[in-house]
């Protein structure tokens, strides 16, 4: 079953690029509950994290997850994904391999001109969820 709901985190990040992006929204990732149906009562996560330098899946306690995301004042939005099993023709074009196009096609984002994770969180809070 390929999991459609997910938390998003938006943290500063000390890369180079942190001097284009808006404070505090530097890096994103996702993360959802493995052994419970919400945040609350679960106690292990599935991080989601890739950067143009490395890709991260694990498997991570939710202790660990919240301690980090409050150290680094993390902005954290529940989202659904908006993806389709409908490729497009241009599929294969997705960008820089970011965060941010990571994230996107997570959800299901096809905006080529969203590129930073503040304009990714603008776009996810448009939804209205």
């Amino acid at each position: 079953m390929i999991n459609t709901s997910y938390y998003i985190a938006f943290t500063h990040s000390a890369l180079w690029h942190q001097r284009f992006c808006k404070d505090g929204f530097g890096h994103c990732f996702a993360f959802f509950p493995l052994d419970a149906e919400s945040l609350a009562d679960c106690n292990e996560v599935l991080l989601l994290e890739n950067n143009p330098a490395f890709a991260n899946c694990g498997i991570v306690s939710k202790d660990a997850i919240m301690e980090f995301t409050s150290i680094n004042q993390a902005t954290i939005i529940f989202v659904e994904s908006k993806r389709s099993d409908k490729i497009s023709k241009l599929s294969f074009i997705s960008g820089l391999d970011t965060c941010v196009t990571f994230i996107k096609k997570l959800l299901g984002i096809k905006k080529w001109y969203i590129i930073t994770p503040n304009q990714l969180y603008k776009e996810i809070n448009s939804w209205g969820t």
